[in-house]
């Protein structure tokens, strides 16, 4: 006979026999048979438990791969690295450049107040123009057109995060 008690967890089995070595031997063989059952079952967990976390990494290594991947494809298609990056770049040129700009009307109001036939005006006044331009320039490749940098950007950022989770995936 067998009894479980719940409230334990712990099976008793009861054998009758016509002897008591009987009774033993077939204690030992149930014994044996029962073992090797949980050998087998605990052998089955171990194998589906590696299979399992095996499958999770490779799939954490596809999904770090193909992110890397869809970075590198976006930065090529681009001509970006870090979009962020090239627009900060992109802004401290447009600083610099209307410093230069205000050098340059400054020196055009003198010229023309103090010597208003000089030859220089014409040449900086092309100076200004050519600034203005490059400022005009600069600031619609870092926002307010669709192919600008700060466009770019939140395409960027995702991928960039794509890329950060799966590695992070990927070592977990």
């Amino acid at each position: 006979t067998i009894e479980f008690d719940a409230s334990t967890q712990v099976t008793t089995m009861t054998v009758k026999a016509y002897s008591p070595e009987d009774a033993r031997q077939l204690n030992e063989r149930l014994l044996q048979s029962s073992e090797q059952l949980i050998n087998r079952l605990s052998e089955r967990g171990r194998v589906d438990a590696i299979q399992s976390a095996q499958a999770q990494v490779d799939k954490a290594r596809t999904a770090a791969r193909n992110a890397t991947v869809a970075l590198a494809q976006f930065r090529n298609s681009s001509g970006v690295i870090d979009p962020e990056k090239q627009a900060e770049i992109n802004l401290q040129m447009v600083s610099k450049l209307q410093d230069a700009l205000i050098s340059e009307r400054a020196q055009l109001a003198q010229l023309e107040l103090y010597t208003p036939r000089n030859p220089q005006l014409p040449v900086i006044r092309t100076r200004i123009k050519t600034i203005q331009q490059e400022i005009v320039q600069l600031a619609g490749n870092t926002a307010g057109t669709p192919r600008s940098l700060s466009a770019t950007a939140a395409r960027y950022q995702q991928l960039q995060f794509d890329a950060e989770f799966a590695g992070k995936q990927l070592a977990t």
